[in-house]
């Protein structure tokens, strides 16, 4: 199935549909609509992470992180993918 083109011509990544658009949805169809605000580059983004949810049966983030850890660092940036380290503040100088 191919999504048909935005029809404003998206402006959105990857990471600002999912913390824009996917937050307000409460249905699956809703998150592929979302796909619709993005670039080019967001779109492809985001409909793989839909994607790799869908194969997995994810229904939450948790299983996202477990499932789909690769297209999550890919849409949403290397942090979101895994946790944060314990020391996240610089080690004291001298």
């Amino acid at each position: 199935m191919v999504n048909p083109p935005p029809e404003g011509g998206g402006t959105l990544t990857c990471r600002e549909i999912v913390e824009t658009c996917d937050s307000a949805c409460t249905q699956p169809f809703c998150l592929h609509g979302c796909s619709n605000q993005g670039t080019a580059e967001g779109l492809d983004q985001h409909e793989a992470l839909l994607s790799c949810g869908e194969r997995n049966g994810c229904t939450d983030e948790e299983c996202m992180r477990a499932s789909c850890p690769a297209e999550i660092e890919t849409c949403m940036g290397p942090m979101a993918a895994s946790e944060p380290s314990e020391s996240t503040a610089p080690a004291p100088t001298e």
